[in-house]
């Protein structure tokens, strides 16, 4: 079995840097094509069913083939070619948005101002997969987003670990010094 922390990081890590997670999207990432696949599928038989075997329905059945074909293969290329990862420096994104659609981004780890993560919806919280939203600072204030992450909370305390131990801060940690007394408000 191949160690899933050497499948795509050759080319992606410096060679001071030591991967400490790598992380794919949950393959329930396919739920709504398989929706749409299933109710593609579902109106063929129908049209079969009410209108037999014909000319038209053989024209449904094959373009409903292209489209779920398509479909299948456009998200699994997506699916596949979407990694995170997080080393002892950096956090790296890599996103297929569609066939010629990538998105990459990198965030040093003494950069990182706030995580958090979300769950959303039924099928989400039952497999626990979400998003780990990280922000970061910089010339722009940016957000590195983490979609369809198996275990957020998990990954969210590695990347907290990785930047104490990389930076010896912590995510929400401040200086004192720079903190400024409060005054108690008088009315």
């Amino acid at each position: 079995m191949k160690d899933e922390k050497n499948i795509f990081i050759k080319e992606d890590v410096k060679d001071n840097e030591e991967v400490v997670l790598a992380i794919k999207p949950h393959p329930w990432y396919f739920a709504k094509t398989g929706l749409v696949i299933i109710a593609t599928i579902a109106i063929i038989l129908l049209l079969f069913y009410k209108f037999g075997a014909g000319k038209v329905t053989s024209y449904t059945i094959f373009g409903g083939m292209i489209i779920c074909g398509y479909l299948f293969f456009r998200n699994y290329y997506c699916w596949s070619k979407t990694h995170y990862l997080i080393t002892n420096e950096r956090i790296i994104s890599y996103d297929q948005l569609s066939w010629f659609n990538k998105s990459m981004k990198e965030a040093n780890l003494g950069d990182v101002l706030f995580m958090s993560h979300e769950i959303k919806g039924v099928m989400n919280n039952m497999l626990n997969i979400g998003s780990i939203v990280i922000r970061t600072s910089g010339v722009t204030e940016e957000e590195l987003v983490l979609r369809n992450i198996p275990n957020p909370y998990d990954v969210e305390q590695k990347i907290a670990q990785c930047k104490k131990k990389y930076t010896g801060k912590g995510i929400k940690e401040e200086p004192e010094k720079e903190l400024k007394p409060k005054r108690p408000i008088i009315r």
